[in-house]
């Protein structure tokens, strides 16, 4: 169900990763991004233990599309950990993943809704192709990069506001480069 957030993997990027653990704090980035990013070691660590689902959803979507479209229990408990750990890597260790807490930034009720919408329409398998899709070469140019210093992994669902703003002002300049193009 989202789609708002992109990973660079250039390598100029993975330089920069590399280097800002030992260039002087805010030399690569700003200090607001450093804070997500080091140590680098609890970065792998983190990347190692909570991304299991990347590899499966991008080499074998139909395989665990059809396991998740059999069990209303499965696709629920796949996706609450998904929200659980992607909104908060904290919540790994809370009692019930954390998605009980007062602080946790997306209503229950919009979680429900988004494992409803799966489970009634039957796309978790389709939606997880999106994965196995990103995972080939492409020549796609990013026109806009804007890093935000609210909201996460799930934007649409944390500060939806934030987001749908981002994307009118994109929508506005690849309209531009197109009227330039002509």
């Amino acid at each position: 169900m989202h789609v708002n957030m992109m990973m660079a993997s250039s390598w100029s990027n993975q330089i920069k990763l590399f280097l800002g653990a030992f260039l002087p704090s805010g030399f690569v980035m700003d200090y607001a991004q450093e804070k997500k990013f080091y140590p680098l070691s609890e970065l792998f660590s983190f990347v190692l233990r909570e991304t299991g689902y990347l590899h499966i959803q991008a080499t074998k979507p139909d395989t665990i599309g059809v396991a998740l479209n059999s069990s209303p229990v499965g696709l629920a408990a796949y996706i609450l950990e998904k929200f659980s750990t992607a909104t908060n890597k904290s919540y790994v260790y809370h009692k019930n993943g954390g998605l009980l807490e007062p602080d946790f930034p997306i209503p229950l009720d919009a979680v429900l809704d988004d494992i409803s919408l799966y489970w009634f329409t039957g796309c978790i398998t389709s939606s997880m192709r999106l994965y196995a899709e990103s995972f080939n070469p492409s020549s796609l140019s990013l026109s806009v990069k804007n890093i935000f210093d609210v909201g996460g992994h799930f934007a649409a669902m944390e500060v939806p506001e934030v987001l749908a703003d981002d994307f009118f002002k994109f929508v506005s300049i690849v309209e531009r480069q197109i009227l330039q193009q002509k």
